[in-house]
């Protein structure tokens, strides 16, 4: 019969886990499960037709990458129907910070705030803030290993000096 109940579970940015439910099998023991994987629903790649379990972890992916899935079950009468299509996109690089806000709060302290960024399955670390007066060079980090969202700079600040900031994760 039909493999169904496919689940696929992003482990990282090159591995992605997939498990099924073992399907009817007609009085005959499966044998084997074939699974099938495309980066565009187009062109298939066999995977393996040698799965003996329920559930394999597909290793060597591409970081940021949609991946589809289709697996089929086989024994002695042959292989059975394929699996309805499934997808999963591996982990990506977290996106840039970009709505960096800053708000003089007089000559002594300058309030930095931001958005978290789409971090594309990735646990958030931390954030590092980096600062200069030309915002192309000399980059001093003023902030490191935090996981807020907020940043009060009070550090060395020169009164009528133009700073530029960054925060990266």
């Amino acid at each position: 019969d039909q493999v169904t109940g496919v689940n696929t579970t992003p482990i990282s940015d090159t591995k992605i886990d997939i498990d099924w439910t073992i399907p009817a099998n007609n009085s005959y023991a499966i044998t084997g499960y074939n699974l099938f994987r495309s980066t565009d629903q187009v062109n298939w790649t066999t995977v393996s037709t040698t799965i003996n379990t329920n559930s394999y972890s597909d290793t060597g992916l591409t970081a940021d990458t949609v991946y589809y899935y289709k697996i089929s079950a086989t024994n002695v009468l042959g292989t059975g129907a394929e699996s309805s299509v499934v997808s999963q996109r591996t982990f990506g690089l977290p996106d840039p910070v970009t709505t960096l806000v800053l708000t003089s709060q007089g000559t002594g302290q300058i309030n930095t705030s931001w958005t978290q960024p789409n971090l594309n399955g990735f646990p958030l670390v931390s954030y590092t803030v980096e600062r200069s007066t030309n915002g192309t060079s000399g980059w001093t980090t003023i902030l490191s290993g935090s996981t807020n969202t907020t940043f009060n700079d009070t550090t060395g600040l020169v009164q009528n000096t133009v700073y530029y900031y960054r925060v990266t994760t």
